[in-house]
């Protein structure tokens, strides 16, 4: 007998993304942080850290324009000065383009990756900086299917005050909720 997967299948959109990536690996990450913005980099849709201290940055896509704007976005970067560079402890900062600053490796994330709908992979070029991952269906729910692997972009690993300000946005946002109901 063949299992039917989907009586009918979900519409992909960005929630069932988020969703498939925690559950496919949250054993991979530390921790993972939705939609969270770090004021020494820029908005992310998911942050990971690993137990090793690199991050994951992965940017959701739905459709080729939202796609195409996520090459438009800026950051506030800190303008190298000397050998060591720390976004985090940066006083001098400016305005520079997120892609730029991972193409040349100077950005938080050590490992950059765009999540797309399925119908979304032939559609686009990923650069050489960034993994591509999208889902496919198993049994009755989706799963992460591996298409291109991240590099690794640099070694730096981040700091515990940058996280600690992570959790702390994490538990604001959760604490907002809980209060609202």
């Amino acid at each position: 007998m063949i299992k039917k997967i989907f009586d009918d299948p979900p519409k992909i959109n960005s929630t069932v993304l988020s969703k498939t990536f925690w559950r496919c690996n949250n054993k991979r990450f530390e921790m993972v942080y939705p939609n969270v913005y770090l004021d020494c980099w820029c908005e992310a849709d998911l942050l990971g850290i690993r137990r090793s201290g690199y991050t994951d940055e992965i940017e959701i896509k739905i459709s080729k324009s939202d796609y195409k704007a996520d090459f438009k976005k800026t950051c506030w970067w800190k303008i190298k000065d000397s050998d060591e560079y720390s976004a985090i402890h940066g006083k001098q900062r400016e305005e520079v383009n997120k892609h730029r600053c991972l193409e040349i490796k100077e950005c938080l994330p050590n490992r950059f990756w765009f999540l797309v709908s399925p119908d979304l992979v032939e559609k686009i070029e990923v650069p050489d900086y960034a993994g591509l991952l999208t889902v496919r269906p198993y049994e009755d729910y989706w799963v992460i299917h591996y298409i291109k692997e991240a590099p690794l972009l640099h070694k730096n690993k981040i700091t515990a005050m940058a996280a600690q300000k992570l959790d702390r946005k994490l538990a604001y946002r959760f604490m907002d909720n809980y209060l609202r109901d």
